[in-house]
């Protein structure tokens, strides 16, 4: 064999090669714009879910007592003829007076159920019942009584569940 031939032998081989590697860029780069496009598709898809759900606020809203009533049920029974009205401790310093609060903590979920009569305090950080009363007076002036519930130190719920007791 002639050195031409070996020349001739080793071009054709290198463009072999050459195009095994433009195949294999190729190939990579397919996948990866397959990859990317597929990522920002659920990316977009998300968001799209995200703004359907706060340009709705009361879809929202139910949407998070449904997620606490069903985290909550789990733990203790629940009047499954309601819905609760629900709240979020604030302050609990203004709630000091109270003895259905005496064990709550700033940011616990007070789920009240104003036709059972029953009041529940839930640590969502702890995932656990602090408080569970039944037979309760809701929106009682007599904040000596330990089964007055007023709602002041609370953020949230409905007007009949957030009587003062100043």
């Amino acid at each position: 064999m002639t050195k031409e031939d070996q020349t001739l032998r080793s071009n054709k081989q290198a463009k072999k090669s050459r195009k095994r590697r433009r195949k294999r860029i190729t190939l990579l780069a397919f996948v990866l714009l397959v990859a990317a496009v597929a990522f920002l598709g659920n990316q977009y898809q998300t968001l799209r879910e995200e703004n359907k759900r706060l340009s709705d606020p009361e879809a929202a809203q139910q949407a998070e007592v449904d997620e606490l009533v069903a985290e909550v049920g789990k733990l203790v029974e629940l009047p499954s003829d309601e819905q609760p009205t629900v709240a979020t401790v604030r302050d609990v310093s203004k709630l000091q007076s109270q003895k259905i609060f005496a064990k709550a903590q700033n940011g616990d979920k007070v789920l009240i159920y104003i036709n059972a009569k029953q009041v529940v305090i839930y640590r969502p950080s702890e995932k656990k019942i602090v408080v569970a009363a039944n037979d309760i007076t809701i929106g009682q002036t007599d904040t000596n009584n330990a089964e007055g519930a007023s709602s002041e130190g609370v953020e949230g719920g409905d007007q009949e569940a957030n009587s003062s007791t100043e």
